[in-house]
């Protein structure tokens, strides 16, 4: 039972990093062929991602066991990775992070994105709906910060330490 739970649990991992991987590749695409709605669409299907690596790796408190743990261990997760951050726990309940960052700014027309036909404005990112800055790899949606560069590196890294600890459960077979 645990090496089938456990086979599960990297499958969905080495999914979620894939698909991580696959919404990165997209963005840049999209930003080559100037495809704001692609590639907002893509930012948030790689931070989705990101959120469902980030319940798969940190179970809610109820339903981890002491396995996790040994998981996280094995992958090279540490609870300081970047798949830890509160942007990352807080993506998921998008109607309240909405609700705050829309009750910061009574009054004001919504500034839906920082990116237009000219490229990239420099809007406050608190400002504005969804906002990326090229420059720093920093995706900014409804003023919850989340740094790429790092994350990517972190969904990589696990990607092939998944890979190499589902081989090992194939010869165990």
């Amino acid at each position: 039972m645990f090496n089938r739970r456990r086979r599960i649990l990297l499958s969905e991992i080495g999914r979620q990093c894939g698909f991580a991987m696959m919404a990165y590749g997209d963005a840049t695409a999209a930003i080559q062929k100037r495809e704001s709605e692609r590639f907002w669409y893509s930012l948030e299907a790689l931070v989705t991602a990101a959120s469902r690596l980030h319940e798969l790796l940190w179970p809610a408190a109820g339903s981890s066991m002491p396995a996790d743990e040994e998981l996280r261990r094995v992958l090279g997760v540490d609870d300081d990775s970047p798949l830890n951050g509160a942007p990352l726990s807080s993506a998921c309940s998008l109607i309240a992070t909405l609700e705050s960052w829309n009750a910061l700014r009574p009054g004001q027309p919504p500034l839906l994105s920082n990116l237009g036909p000219a490229g990239f404005a420099e809007p406050a990112p608190a400002e504005c709906v969804r906002c990326f800055a090229p420059a720093t790899g920093i995706f900014t949606l409804y003023g919850s910060a989340i740094e790429l560069p790092p994350l990517l590196h972190a969904v990589a890294g696990i990607s092939q330490k998944v890979e190499e600890e589902l081989q090992q459960l194939r010869t165990m077979v």
